[in-house]
C-alpha cells in the first residue's frame, strides 16, 4: 500500500484488478464544507441585521411625525439598535459556534469512518492472502466464506461450498467422540486446537493442524460464527513418523533396536507376572558374519544381515519381537510359552533356517548361528536381567561348538560339567546299544482293537539314573549322532513287529525320525536293509516325520520321502498343529496319516476351540485320504468325543502307558481276551 505525505486520516480504496490501496485525503473537504456553512451564515445574519437597522430608521422617521421629543426618539433609536445588534452578534455567535462544533463532529464520524473501512480493507487483505486456508461458517456450521488458500488447498472452489455444511472435507477417519469432544470445547472454552484428517476433492487425505474460534452473538448465548484456519501439515507428520521410526528402528533390517526391543521387553515381563505366564528371550549371534565382512565386502554383509532378518521373521510368530541389538547380534522375545519345548522348537527352527546357504554376490555362503535362551520368571524377573542371561548363554552356546541353542542356567559351569558328562554317556550308550525301546499302543475307536504301537526310546544310565529323551535327544541331534539312536530304534521296533506277527498280532510299528535322518540321503538304503534284516514287512512300517520338517519339504523337496514309500512304508506327520500347520502342504507330501498334537486333546469337551479345532482337522485330513491318530487320550470322555468326530485311532494313559517289550504280548493277549468276553 502506497502511503500519502498528508497528516490527516485517510481511507483504503480497492481497484478492480488487484487487492491495492490508495490515500484520499479526507479532512480538507469538510473544512471547506464548514467555511462555505460559516460564510453562508454571517451572510445570512449581516442581511438580518442591515435589515432589522433599515427598518428600524424607517419606524424612527415614522415616529419622528409624531410630537414625541427628539431626545426621546433618539434614546429609543439607540437602545434597540444596541439591543439589535448585541442580538444578532449573539445569534451568529451561536451560529458560528454550532456550525464549528457541527464540523468537527462530521470531521470525526469521518475520520473514524476511514478508519474503519481501511481496517475493513486491510482485514480482506489479510484474509484473501492468508497462506493458511480460511473458513467461516454460520452457528449451524454453513459455510459463508473461505480464502483462496482453502481452494488451493481442498481443491473446491468458494462457490462449491458456499451455503454448505463444513463436513463436505469429512475423511471419516475420526469417530463420532472426536468431533464430539471438539464442539464441546467450542461450546465451553470458545476454541479448539487439533490435528484433522480432511479429504480434498480428489478424494486424496491430508493431514491439517487446525484451530477454530467461536465469535459470540452479545445476548444470544451461542456462537453466531465459527472462523477455522488450518494448514496442511501431513508433510511434517509423514516426517516426524519417519525420524521416530529412525530412532525405534534399524535403518538396515527395518528390526526393532534395542530401545524399542527392551521396551517391549519390559511390556512382555509385566503382562507376564500380570497373567502369571512364562516368556523366553532368545540372544542370537552370527557364528561367520566377520568372515563374509572380511573375504566379501561390507555390502555382502549388509545383504546377509538383511536376509538373515527375512529368515527370522519367517520362523516366528507375528506377536513375537525380533530385533536387531547391533552388528550380527540380534534377539527375540517369545511371549505365551508354556514350557522349555516350546522354545526349542522354535530355537530349532531358527538354526535350521540360518543353517542353509546364503546368495552373496554371486557366492554361496554358509555362516549359521548360536543361540542363548533365558526364561521369564525362573532366569530373571526384569529385562535387563533377561537379556544379559540370554547373552551369557549365546557365549556358552558359542563355546560348546557353535550352530547351537542354550539355556541359561544360574550355574553354567556345573550345567557345562554335567553336559560333558552326558555327551560322553551318550557316545558310550550308543556304541553299547544300551538304549531300550518301550512300546506305547494305538487303539482302533471303532471295535477297540490294537492298531500299533509306536516305538519311544529310553535311556536307563548306571550312574545318572533314567534320563528323560527331551534331555538327551536334543544334545544328541547337536552332536549329529541322533541317526545313530534313530537306526537303533527301528531295528527294535521292526524286530519288535515280527515277533507280534509270529504271535499272531499283525499290528503295525511306529518310529520317529529326526529331520536330521531324513536329511540323509542314505537313509532309504539303511532302512530297506532293516526291513530285509528283520523280516518285517514293509507296510507295517509307520515313519513320524516332525511337522516342522513336513513343512520343509512341502516346497518341492519331495524326493527323500517318495524313496521311503517306495520302500512300502507308511509315512505320518506326529504332533500336527504344535506349529505352523497347513493342510494344504499335505496333499503334496505321500503322507497317509496325521497325529493329532496331545495340547488339543486335552481340553476337547471343555474347550470348544480345540473341540472344533480337532473336528475340522479329522475332517479335512478324511477328505485327503488320511488316517487321523489323537495323541495324549487319558479319559473316555476324551475318547467318546473322538469316537463321535470319526477319529480313527486313539494313544493314550487310557489305552496303555509306554510298556517295555517285555509286557507288549501279555497286553495284546489281555486285549484279545477282552474283546472276545464282549
Amino acid at each position: 500500500m502506497v502511503q500519502r505525505s498528508e497528516p490527516y486520516p485517510t481511507k483504503a480504496v480497492e481497484t478492480e484488478q488487484e487487492s491495492k490501496t490508495i490515500d484520499i485525503p479526507i479532512q480538507p473537504t469538510a473544512m471547506r464544507t464548514a467555511l462555505t456553512l460559516a460564510l453562508l451564515w454571517s451572510v445570512v445574519t449581516g442581511l438580518s441585521l442591515w435589515w432589522n437597522i433599515d427598518w428600524q430608521h424607517s419606524f424612527a422617521a415614522g415616529l419622528a411625525n409624531t410630537s414625541q421629543p427628539a431626545a426621546v426618539l433618539s434614546e429609543y433609536i439607540n437602545r434597540h439598535l444596541s439591543v439589535l445588534v448585541l442580538v444578532h452578534v449573539a445569534v451568529w455567535t451561536l451560529g458560528m459556534a454550532g456550525l464549528v462544533y457541527g464540523s468537527h463532529q462530521a470531521t470525526q464520524r469521518q475520520g473514524f469512518q476511514a478508519r474503519a473501512e481501511k481496517q475493513n480493507r486491510l482485514a480482506n487483505h489479510v484474509f484473501n492472502n492468508a497462506l493458511e486456508a480460511l473458513v467461516v461458517t454460520t452457528g449451524d456450521g454453513t459455510i459463508v466464506r473461505v480464502n483462496p488458500a482453502f481452494s488451493l488447498l481442498t481443491g473446491y472452489e468458494a462457490e462449491e461450498v458456499v451455503g454448505h455444511k463444513a463436513n463436505v472435507l469429512r475423511s471419516f477417519h475420526h469417530d463420532d467422540a472426536f468431533y464430539a469432544d471438539m464442539w464441546r470445547s467450542l461450546l465451553e472454552t470458545g476454541t479448539w486446537q487439533g490435528e484433522l484428517k480432511n479429504r480434498r476433492k480428489d478424494g486424496s487425505i491430508f493431514i491439517a493442524r487446525e484451530s477454530i474460534t467461536a465469535l459470540w452473538e452479545p445476548g444470544l448465548g451461542k456462537p453466531r460464527y465459527y472462523v477455522a484456519s488450518f494448514a496442511d501439515i501431513t508433510a511434517q507428520v509423514e516426517s516426524q513418523q519417519h525420524i521416530e521410526h529412525l530412532a525405534h528402528y534399524d535403518p538396515l533390517t527395518d528390526l526393532p533396536n534395542r530401545v524399542l526391543f527392551r521396551d517391549r521387553l519390559n511390556h512382555a515381563v509385566t503382562h507376564a507376572g500380570r497373567e502369571r505366564r512364562r516368556i523366553a528371550v532368545l540372544f542370537l549371534d552370527l557364528d561367520g558374519f566377520k568372515k563374509v565382512n572380511d573375504t566379501i565386502g561390507h555390502r555382502a554383509g549388509d545383504s546377509l544381515l538383511v536376509e538373515v532378518a527375512r529368515r527370522l521373521r519367517s520362523c516366528t510368530r507375528s506377536s513375537d519381537t525380533i530385533s536387531r541389538l547391533g552388528g550380527d547380534e540380534f534377539a527375540l522375545v517369545l511371549e505365551r510359552i508354556d514350557d522349555a519345548a516350546d522354545v526349542v522348537v522354535v530355537a530349532d527352527k531358527l538354526l535350521a533356517a540360518l543353517a542353509g546357504s546364503f546368495l552373496l554376490e554371486g557366492r554361496e555362503v554358509f555362516v549359521g548361528s548360536s543361540i542363548g535362551i533365558s526364561m521369564y520368571p525362573e532366569d530373571g524377573d526384569n529385562a535387563e536381567m533377561l537379556l544379559k542371561h540370554a547373552d551369557t548363554a549365546m557365549y556358552q552356546a558359542k563355546a560348546e561348538g557353535k550352530g547351537r541353542f542354550k539355556f541359561y542356567s544360574a550355574d553354567m559351569t556345573r550345567r557345562q560339567e554335567h553336559r560333558l558328562e552326558l555327551e560322553g554317556a551318550l557316545r558310550i550308550a550308543i556304541e553299547n546299544r544300551s538304549f531300550e525301546v518301550h512300546y506305547q499302543p494305538k487303539q482302533r475307536l471303532k471295535g477297540g482293537s490294537i492298531a500299533g504301537f509306536e516305538a519311544l526310546v529310553r535311556w536307563n544310565h548306571p550312574t545318572l539314573g533314567m534320563i528323560s529323551p527331551v534331555e538327551f535327544i536334543p544334545l544328541a541331534e547337536e552332536l549329529g549322532l541322533i541317526t545313530h539312536i534313530d537306526l537303533l530304534v527301528l531295528e527294535q521296533a521292526c524286530a519288535m513287529g515280527v515277533r507280534c506277527q509270529e504271535q499272531g498280532h499283525s499290528v503295525t510299528m511306529a518310529v520317529n525320525l529326526s529331520s536330521l535322518d531324513l536329511k540323509n540321503p542314505d537313509l532309504p538304503t539303511l532302512i530297506a536293509g532293516i526291513l530285509d534284516q528283520t523280516g518285517l514287512p514293509p507296510h507295517l512300517l509307520v515313519l513320524e516325520i516332525t511337522e516342522s520338517f513336513a513343512m520343509e519339504v512341502g516346497k518341492g523337496q519331495t524326493q527323500i520321502l517318495e524313496r521311503l514309500t517306495q520302500l512300502g512304508v507308511s509315512l505320518a506327520i506326529d504332533d500336527f498343529g504344535t506349529g505352523y500347520s497347513s493342510l494344504s502342504y499335505l496333499k503334496e507330501l505321500p503322507v497317509e496319516s496325521v497325529k493329532i498334537d496331545r495340547s488339543f486333546v486335552r481340553d476337547i469337551g471343555t474347550d470348544s476351540r480345540d473341540t472344533m479345532l480337532v473336528s475340522t482337522i479329522v475332517g479335512l485330513a478324511h477328505s485327503l485320504n488320511l488316517k487321523v491318530v489323537a495323541e495324549g487320550v487319558e479319559d473316555h470322555d476324551q475318547r467318546a468325543l473322538l469316537d463321535a468326530h470319526n477319529c480313527d485311532e486313539a494313544q493314550g494313559y487310557l489305552v496303555a502307558r509306554p510298556m517295555p517289550a517285555d509286557q507288549v504280548f501279555g497286553f495284546l493277549q489281555g486285549m484279545a481276551a477282552s474283546a472276545i468276553a464282549e
